[in-house]
């Protein structure tokens, strides 16, 4: 019995078509993902936004703008990360380079 070997198809083209040229590795253009892109950063904004206000309701707290509101969360996890012997600061620098990584493409 002969065994088929598996071949990946030439850069630039997918089963005989010829990719776009500002199209990434997956075949998707390059504006069709930097939308996606966008519209998942803004769902993750909305996400942050509602941890921010049940985080307000839960502490019962008198912020009266959203920075003040999110000067008490990042306090609050500070005192997390105090409890549980961890560095916030070494995680907040690294959930920058995310975030510069994720906006990039955006």
């Amino acid at each position: 019995m002969t065994q088929a070997s598996h071949q990946p198809a030439s850069a630039g083209h997918t089963n005989g078509v010829t990719a776009l040229p500002n199209a990434t590795p997956d075949g998707e253009d390059l504006a069709t993902r930097a939308a996606r892109t966008r519209q998942t950063n803004a769902h993750r904004a909305t996400y942050a936004a509602e941890v921010l206000h049940r985080h307000g309701q839960i502490s019962h707290s008198d912020a009266d703008d959203m920075q003040q509101a999110l000067v008490e969360l990042l306090t609050d996890l500070h005192h997390l990360c105090d409890a549980c012997d961890l560095d916030l600061a070494p995680l907040f620098e690294a959930a920058g380079l995310i975030h510069t990584r994720e906006t990039q493409a955006a």
